[in-house]
């Protein structure tokens, strides 16, 4: 991100002087996401689940004792997931590029 407008004394932008409020404010945002809803957001009492970070929930199922989870790898390489419920509880599970993955969750 540029310096912002002006700060030269002048119009216009010269330059970097160090992180900005616009790339400053989206890895905020990326981070408090992340922490309080992981890659992948299940909602129990909703039956419902969301991919967050590179990832996309196919399909859900769940019975009287677990949660199946279909899951799409997005982004084109393996990475580790976070998957949290809407109780706090975070599950990781390793997600290998282009490819879907089913992970079963005890409730």
């Amino acid at each position: 991100m540029p310096e912002n407008f002006a700060h030269a004394g002048r119009n216009g932008t010269y330059g970097r002087s160090d992180t900005d409020w616009g790339e400053a404010g989206a890895l905020t945002a990326s981070a408090y996401i992340t922490k309080h809803f992981g890659d992948v957001y299940l909602d129990i009492p909703r039956k419902q689940a969301f991919g967050i970070n590179g990832c996309r929930v196919i399909k859900l199922n769940e019975t009287a004792k677990t949660v199946k989870l279909t899951i799409k790898e997005e982004l084109g390489y393996s990475h580790e997931i976070v998957i949290q419920t809407n109780t706090g509880e975070r599950f990781t599970r390793s997600l290998m590029a282009n490819e879907t993955g089913v992970y079963e969750i005890d409730l």
